[in-house]
């Protein structure tokens, strides 16, 4: 049976997204499609990883493009194996 309280209370892991252009790391990649994320710039996925309560996110801002959702998969990949 699912139950919608249990489902809020898994922990979800995010990573990190910066628009900075200063410091780069070379795992970073590059959100092609910014606005279809609902980011107002250019920005970075940064394998900077942590984890949150899912209680805690209020909302969702945007949904990555394929294309970038495969970069960033294919780019996690390699850091991992």
């Amino acid at each position: 049976k699912n139950d919608p309280e249990q489902a809020r209370s898994f922990d979800v892991l995010l990573c990190m997204i910066t628009s900075t252009r200063v410091l780069t790391w070379s795992s970073d990649i590059v959100i092609n499609d910014f606005k279809t994320v609902g980011l107002s710039k250019p920005c970075f996925v940064r394998f900077k990883l942590f984890t949150l309560p899912q209680s805690l996110i209020l909302r969702t801002v945007g949904t990555m493009s394929q294309s970038d959702q495969k970069r960033m998969k294919r780019s996690l990949e390699n850091i991992v194996l």
